[in-house]
């Protein structure tokens, strides 16, 4: 008999506190690892993040964030478990996360390849409606009518076999993000008024529920699966495993000493 082919899993789990969004990341990345390799589970997951900083996991705090103006603010600093450059994590923008077995979908090894492919889901969907798109810097997702403009970060995180892609989707302006982030040591002299731009922005205004339908469809028909929504409090109790990770940097100088391994 042929083996059944499973749904994709839909999480819509947004738990407002920082380290939980960021310890449920790592949890799926676990749930897939955990499974036999070469399985055909995937997770996606959409959510909006409290107002916060989040550094890729080999940045240097002080380098990539102003941590003074996050505490002035009480906007708190974290580390997530993929590499990528610092984020800020708002109303303004939604959260996209995708897990999957590499070698059950045949994804590339390499960096470039594999960003194409799982990025792919996003720029199909915003070519939908009407943008042009294009990749910059690897893992930034370009899109905008005759100029393109960054509206997504993303990054990965693999171990085994499973792989981590996720990324934020700008909907709107994030009017503080010079406030906390400065410009990125790899884009020098190019402000981020200069380089991103949001949907809203570019005349095809999206709501929290329009975006995550777009992108979910997408990877839905490319991959040619189903999707199936998993209650979140199925996986909380997973969770709270993964909790310790993710501690506030914000008054921690010391934290550059204890990147995790």
């Amino acid at each position: 008999m042929p083996t059944p082919i499973s749904p994709l899993l839909s999480l819509r789990f947004g738990a407002g506190e920082p380290a939980t969004d960021l310890a449920c990341e790592e949890m799926l990345l676990e749930d897939v690892r955990r499974a036999n390799r070469g399985t055909d589970k995937v997770w996606l997951r959409s959510w909006v993040g409290q107002s916060s900083v989040v550094v890729g996991r080999s940045q240097k705090v002080g380098e990539v964030v102003h941590r003074e103006s996050c505490i002035e603010s009480g906007v708190g600093i974290y580390r997530r478990c993929s590499g990528g450059g610092a984020v800020l994590h708002g109303e303004g923008n939604l959260n996209l996360s995708l897990v999957l077995d590499r070698e059950y979908w045949k994804i590339p090894l390499d960096p470039k390849s594999s960003f194409l492919w799982c990025g792919r889901f996003l720029t199909d969907w915003l070519s939908s409606l009407g943008l042009n798109t294009g990749v910059g810097r690897i893992s930034d997702i370009l899109a905008g009518h005759e100029s393109l403009r960054k509206v997504s970060g993303t990054a990965q995180a693999r171990r085994g076999s499973a792989l981590l892609w996720h990324g934020t989707l700008l909907l709107r302006e994030l009017e503080e993000m010079e406030r906390f982030l400065p410009i990125p040591p790899d884009r020098p002299g190019i402000p981020h008024s200069d380089y991103l731009s949001n949907l809203s922005l570019l005349g095809v205004p999206q709501s929290v529920a329009e975006a995550e339908a777009g992108w979910k469809k997408s990877v839905s028909t490319i991959l040619k699966r189903e999707i199936v929504e998993i209650e979140p409090e199925t996986v909380f109790a997973k969770v709270k495993e993964f909790l310790p990770n993710y501690p506030n940097l914000s008054f921690a100088p010391w934290e550059e000493k204890t990147l995790r391994s």
